[in-house]
């Protein structure tokens, strides 16, 4: 075989006549002194392939041009690329290296712009003027294409010197230690190069590491009174916030200067936060149960601090500690969902059957000038639901609606609404007025008091929950509406036509009324009819899916190639050839011998191909099935032709 898709392994055979060594030259930079050797093709490409037989005191060469071609894999490529420099001053020049997958062209947009600047897989290009520039590759090949985009990938400085400063820690306690690294590198040579560090007021800093320069404490500066280019250091020192620091967010500034030029702002993290707390628990909390234990909130500061603690922004009467380094509060959840004094819009509903609000615990600590909250955001509900079953609740807040009001609950306007809820809107006609919420329990499987689930494929279980069912009559012939939606990955899997939301009602599904309204990139959406509201699940019939063998990237291709020296009468006249030179290329009228063995006399290269273990193996399958289904239409036919002169005989016997 003399063409294949890369990696493409060759067989050469050398069947040279006298010949006592032989090289042979690949075209790719490889050679090799064995007589049939084996060599593979990394990379797409025509090689020309050269075989030198020596023998007698000479050397006779045989060359082909363009004799093995690579292609491509019959994929399509994956754009990927590398670049030799990223941060400079300017100007730049940046070789960029292309590392795709499978590509046959290239289209390089080296600044952002939108426009194509080079065309070759491995352009140069100097950058004149300071920016970060965005750089994109497009490759394709007859298969498709792809592009890879790299934001912010090239960064022309318009100062010659780097600095980024990395801090240990970006969140301490007062009194607590961090270290700070500062690394710097300068692309010229500079003469007294200086770094000059601003920190808060207070703070101790203590140098580790001067990297060579001179450290003025006054002034926390460092100077470097000759630094080479391509130079670079690193400092480190310590920092300390105080012990009687005030809380909060607190910045590092810096400048780098030289003789000749101009200070720069020191770059990387600069923000530490001073936090009093030291721990707190619960640490993860988002559903309570009316019937649930008390609940204990507890943080624990590293210094000395005042407490205050505060439910649904209402300040508490417990708790509360001063000069503390540990406070808590602890809260039944049946008597803070019963205490009118912590009500808000998501809690204060009447005649609630079953109820959810919104909850939050504040935490409150303070020294003499400044304070940090630690807030707790959780739900209290009367659901039978078990908790472990749930995935997550979204509850609406509490409204006024009027008797004959057309009312529409919309759960997209929900600020915690929860990307996992599927349901969009609730919407119905109020039988009577009064103050009502929802709440939507999406749950992990079935709900509780459900035994089996509906037929098909689920996509999702919901609870769907009223505050206050006076205001909604179940039993009245009012349409009540449910707005869901499902995510087209889910769709690809179930059968078009057949998306249902079913009801659980006296123990027993019901598939309701649902049909799409719209759909875009993401989701379908469908709207559902339903008499009431209880446990709901979303079904589809799930498509029958035969299991299909797939090609795989990255096959290979194996061959042959030999080749034929000159007869015993031509090989006396070598030595006569010895002064003229014995190279010699294939001419055109040649390249005939490459099918067949040639019985010319003249020394010349024969090819003979060999097949692709894996094209073979696919044609001998392909050549059977075809050989199979010739067989099968045949004999349909034949009995067919059988049947039809069968009855042409019975109809002339007839009419006889």
């Amino acid at each position: 075989m003399t063409t294949g898709p890369y990696p493409l392994t060759v067989q050469f055979m050398d069947n040279s006549i006298y010949a006592e060594s032989v090289v042979w030259d690949f075209g790719d930079g490889s050679v090799s002194n064995e007589k049939n050797p084996v060599h593979t093709y990394k990379e797409r490409g025509l090689y020309t392939v050269t075989l030198g037989a020596g023998g007698n005191g000479t050397t006779v060469n045989k060359t082909v041009q363009d004799f093995i071609n690579v292609t491509i894999q019959p994929f399509p490529p994956e754009a990927n690329f590398s670049v030799n420099v990223t941060r400079e001053p300017a100007p730049l020049t940046v070789s960029f290296l292309d590392e795709s997958y499978n590509s046959v062209s290239w289209e390089w947009d080296i600044d952002g712009d939108g426009w194509v600047d080079y065309i070759e897989a491995n352009p140069v290009h100097t950058y004149e003027t300071a920016g970060i520039y965005n750089v994109s590759l497009y490759v394709s090949n007859a298969y498709g294409n792809d592009t890879e985009v790299v934001k912010g990938c090239i960064n022309v400085l318009t100062h010659p010197v780097i600095s980024e400063r990395n801090l240990s820690k970006t969140s301490v306690y007062p009194g607590e230690e961090f270290n700070v690294n500062l690394n710097i590198e300068s692309a010229w040579e500079l003469t007294n190069l200086t770094v000059v560090e601003d920190i808060p007021a207070g703070w101790n800093l203590t140098p580790i590491d001067n990297a060579g320069a001179e450290f003025n404490s006054t002034s926390n500066k460092w100077i470097w009174e000759n630094y080479s280019a391509r130079d670079r250091r690193q400092l480190v020192y310590v920092l300390k916030a105080p012990l009687d620091s005030d809380f909060g967010t607190f910045k590092l500034e810096g400048d780098v200067l030289a003789e000749n030029v101009v200070a720069i702002p020191v770059e990387g993290e600069s923000e530490i936060t001073i936090t009093p707390i030291a721990d707190y628990s619960p640490e993860n909390l988002k559903l309570l149960h009316v019937g649930d234990p008390d609940q204990e909130f507890n943080i624990s500061t590293h210094v000395l601090c005042n407490f205050t603690w505060y439910v649904n922004g209402n300040e508490s009467s417990e708790g509360d500690k001063k000069n503390s380094a540990y406070a808590s509060l602890t809260l039944s959840p049946e008597t803070l969902w019963r205490n009118d004094h912590f009500k808000n819009s998501y809690t204060s509903v009447e005649n609630s059957s079953l109820f959810a609000g919104k909850y939050s615990v504040t935490g409150r600590v303070s020294n003499r000038s400044t304070a940090k909250n630690q807030t707790w955001n959780f739900l209290i509900t009367r659901s039978a639901e078990s908790k472990n079953n749930i995935n997550n609740t979204v509850v609406l807040p509490v409204r006024k609606v009027e008797e004959n009001e057309s009312v529409s609950f919309n759960f997209t306007e929900e600020p915690d609404n929860t990307d996992d809820n599927s349901i969009l809107a609730i919407s119905f006609n109020a039988s009577s007025t009064g103050n009502v919420s929802v709440f939507v329990e999406v749950l992990k499987d079935r709900a509780s008091e459900v035994t089996k689930n509906p037929e098909g494929e689920v996509f999702q279980h919901i609870n769907i929950h009223f505050s206050n069912h006076t205001v909604m009559n179940e039993t009245g012939s009012d349409s009540k509406f449910i707005d869901f939606k499902v995510n087209r990955a889910w769709m690809e899997t179930v059968v078009q036509g057949t998306v249902r939301l079913n009801r659980y009602q006296n123990g027993e599904w019901q598939p309701l009324n649902t049909w799409e309204t719209s759909s875009d990139a993401e989701y379908h959406y469908f709207r559902a009819e339903t008499p009431g509201f209880s446990p709901f699940s979303v079904t589809a019939e799930k498509i029958s899916t035969p299991s299909v063998s797939t090609p795989h990237k990255g096959g290979s291709g194996t061959g042959s190639a030999t080749i034929i020296s000159s007869t015993k009468g031509e090989d006396e006249n070598i030595s006569g050839a010895e002064n003229e030179g014995a190279d010699s290329t294939l001419s055109k009228g040649a390249e005939d011998i490459l099918v067949s063995q040639s019985t010319d006399t003249g020394k010349s290269i024969f090819v003979e191909e060999g097949n692709d273990s894996e094209a073979a193996g696919s044609e001998e399958n392909n050549g059977s099935e075809k050989s199979g289904s010739t067989g099968v239409l045949f004999f349909i036919l034949l009995v067919l032709f059988i049947v039809g002169a069968y009855l042409v005989y019975r109809q002339t016997k007839e009419e006889e």
